[in-house]
């Protein structure tokens, strides 16, 4: 819980009482609870549309059951055909195109 030991929080709360009031600290602490299930709520849903979206490039590159590792990333490096390289004019160095 955000580091907070029990001593630290009865002296919060203690603090909170004498400033606040009696009067108003249960709204307060009201107010408090439903801001911070708000924002776990919010930030669960970005995690999860993080995860759908990095599972969804996986399944697009064709890496589904992959660890996550780079190196897990086949290697698809095309090869020019005598017909590519003869219009681009390269030269392989395995054939004898000019």
């Amino acid at each position: 819980m955000l580091g907070i030991g029990a001593p630290e929080l009865v002296l919060i709360l203690i603090l909170a009482l004498i400033f606040i009031g009696p009067q108003k600290l249960p709204e307060i602490a009201r107010t408090l609870g439903k801001s911070y299930r708000e924002l776990t709520s919010a930030l669960d849903g970005v995690k999860k549309d993080f995860a759908d979206t990095g599972e969804s490039f996986k399944r697009e590159a064709g890496i589904e059951n992959s660890s996550g590792n780079i190196l897990d990333v086949p290697q698809h490096t095309p090869s020019l055909s005598h017909e590519d390289a003869k219009l681009l004019d390269v030269k392989r160095p395995d054939s004898h195109i000019n």
